[in-house]
């Protein structure tokens, strides 16, 4: 999902509706959405991670993976 399909999703949402958020698809565990990352982040989805700008910056340029991999990506916390 990218920002504007979330956008979409919610736009006719109120509000003061409370957002949750879920540690996996079975909703075994479940808290409120206190805030969002205040920093750049990308998701490699062929390694299943999470870096921030700094670890690009050390990130091994002859490693495997594509650099095309990395999506800018909003975390909410």
């Amino acid at each position: 999902m990218n920002i504007g399909e979330l956008k979409a999703l919610i736009k006719d949402l109120p509000d003061d509706m409370q957002v949750l958020i879920t540690s996996d698809e079975e909703w075994n565990e479940v808290r409120k959405c206190d805030g969002f990352n205040m920093e750049d982040y990308v998701w490699c989805e062929s390694e299943m991670e999470i870096y921030s700008s700094e670890d690009l910056d050390d990130y091994d340029e002859d490693d495997d993976d594509d650099e095309d991999d990395f999506e800018l990506c909003l975390i909410l916390c």
